[in-house]
């Protein structure tokens, strides 16, 4: 029997919980929205156009956000960057999940290494 597309092994599952774990722990919100034409209207809430007002949460200890103006655009860093690189759908593939949570870790990394002093490694 054949592997479905859609289908991933243990081990991608438990890669894409840590690099969820990790994007999620940080505010990576903040600095990619206001680097990507959202403006900033209050402390954690952003604008862009005419479909998008982003509250931005944090809830025990990691990031969420909704989106005010699409239902169902809600949840983590991951899950913001794969439904805009699914052209704002909502339903997508464990595809975009898998591209979203690679670039979610470059971001990451690249917020990581800005706040870490003195060049110290932050803990992965």
């Amino acid at each position: 029997m054949g592997k479905r597309k859609d289908m991933i092994g243990k081990e991608q599952l438990r890669s894409l919980s840590r690099i969820a774990g990790k994007v999620n722990s940080v505010n990576l919100f903040s600095p990619y929205l206001t680097g990507h034409g959202y403006t900033q209207q209050e402390r954690m809430l952003f604008a862009k156009g005419d479909s998008e007002l982003i509250q931005v949460r944090q809830e025990q200890n990691h990031f969420t956000y909704v989106n005010h103006l699409r239902p169902g655009d809600k949840g983590g860093f991951i899950n913001f960057l794969a439904i805009r690189m699914n052209n704002g759908v909502t339903g997508f593939s464990i595809d975009h999940y898998v591209k979203a949570a690679k670039v979610a870790l470059k971001i990451y990394e690249r917020v990581a290494k800005r706040l870490s002093p003195g060049g110290v490694k932050m803990k992965r």
